[in-house]
């Protein structure tokens, strides 16, 4: 079995993604994740268990093809679609990321204080709260690994994790090189 259901979740502790960048108009993840699906969202976590995607399933969410990325420094990006047209005509790219500062309004609006992303945020603490407590005996190995990593990065070590990497860089990077783009900010 590759993915484990308990209560209304598909843990799945090992996915292999796409092997390469390629430009691309839909979501599309890269290297080896995990994944917990819910009803209404899909959580991504890289192989230390740090929280790295979500995006949502349900009627409450924004456009189906956008997703919300958090990097090392425990930023945010909401990756817009525009519509396809939109975002390839304005930039010549499939999505525009969109972080959670004022100046940052591309479209017109800040999708961090849109309903759905507000609810995705809530649904991330939900999430690590049930993991905290959940009973994971009688779960198999991997899964149990996977839920203990995932514990390990709580929201609150992540915080500590961006500290640390901010005092290397010297602070938050205010801008990345554009052709990072090509690599989806990686």
């Amino acid at each position: 079995m590759r993915f484990y259901e308990i209560s209304d979740m598909e843990i799945e502790p090992w996915k292999m993604g796409a092997q390469q960048y390629i430009k691309i108009s839909y979501p599309l993840r890269y290297g080896c994740f995990g994944e917990i699906r819910t009803p209404e969202h899909v959580f991504g976590f890289n192989l230390n268990g740090e929280i790295t995607t979500i995006q949502g399933r349900s009627g409450g969410w924004l456009e189906t093809a956008e997703w919300l990325k958090r990097n090392a420094g425990n930023d945010w990006a909401y990756f817009a679609a525009g519509g396809y047209n939109g975002a390839y005509n304005y930039t010549g790219e499939y999505y525009i990321p969109c972080l959670d500062y004022q100046t940052n309004t591309i479209f017109g609006q800040d999708k961090f204080k849109e309903k759905g992303v507000i609810n995705a945020f809530h649904a991330l603490h939900e999430l690590m709260q049930n993991l905290k407590t959940m009973d994971t005996k009688g779960l198999p190995g991997p899964t149990v690994d996977f839920i203990n990593r995932v514990r390990k990065f709580s929201l609150p070590e992540l915080e500590k994790r961006a500290e640390a990497f901010h005092a290397i860089t010297g602070g938050p990077i205010p801008v990345l090189p554009p052709d990072s783009r090509h690599v989806e900010y990686n």
